[in-house]
């Protein structure tokens, strides 16, 4: 398999640029397409109205999704995870997500891992880009209890910063690397189940 830099990626082509769901101008608009395919969000605050786009691509494979969303101007975004998990690599220009007392930024050398949750605020700077791996909690336990072959109580925990320079962050982006790559060249890839 062929290991993509998820930088280097995005210079090239946006990712999922075969799935594009909107590139606006209207903040409305974009609050609309961002909760239809990601959560339930509110733009608070833009560095310069006149200069706000977002370009978002995205797929569902099953009960998961690849989103990719750009913002082409600083942006406070409001946030509301309910029954989420997101795991988010940034691009160049880093994204800071504040969490549970907590402020993580996600970059190519790190992502953020996002639990259910109340309220989240994302801090997106000018022509930030991330890509996010979206599933329910109810997906990941179904999935979790048939590779485990044990019922599990209680909620997941997960550190919400995670490196992705080695260890199982590094598998964690080549695998991402890797279903964008194919989803860009291979057709059949959505219909296999």
């Amino acid at each position: 398999s062929r290991n993509i830099n998820f930088g280097a990626l995005m210079e090239r082509t946006k990712p999922l640029a075969r799935f594009p769901i909107v590139a606006t101008n209207r903040v409305e608009e974009a609050e609309v397409a961002i909760t239809r395919s990601l959560t339930d969000i509110n733009i608070l605050r833009m560095a310069d109205r006149g200069r706000f786009e977002l370009e978002m691509n995205a797929v569902n494979i099953g009960r998961t999704s690849l989103v990719f969303n750009r913002f082409g101007t600083g942006c406070k975004v409001k946030a509301r995870l309910d029954d989420m998990f997101a795991f988010v690599i940034g691009g160049d220009t880093p994204s800071t997500f504040g969490l549970d007392g907590g402020s993580f930024v996600v970059s190519p050398r790190k992502a953020a891992l996002i639990t259910p949750a109340g309220q989240m605020q994302i801090q997106r700077a000018e022509s930030s880009e991330i890509l996010v791996l979206r599933t329910t909690q109810s997906h990941l336990l179904h999935h979790f209890e048939e590779l485990t072959a044990r019922h599990h109580r209680g909620s997941f925990i997960f550190d919400h910063s995670i490196d992705l320079t080695n260890g199982p962050g590094a598998l964690v982006k080549r695998l991402l690397n890797y279903l964008v790559h194919e989803l860009e060249h291979n057709d059949q890839i959505l219909k296999n189940s």
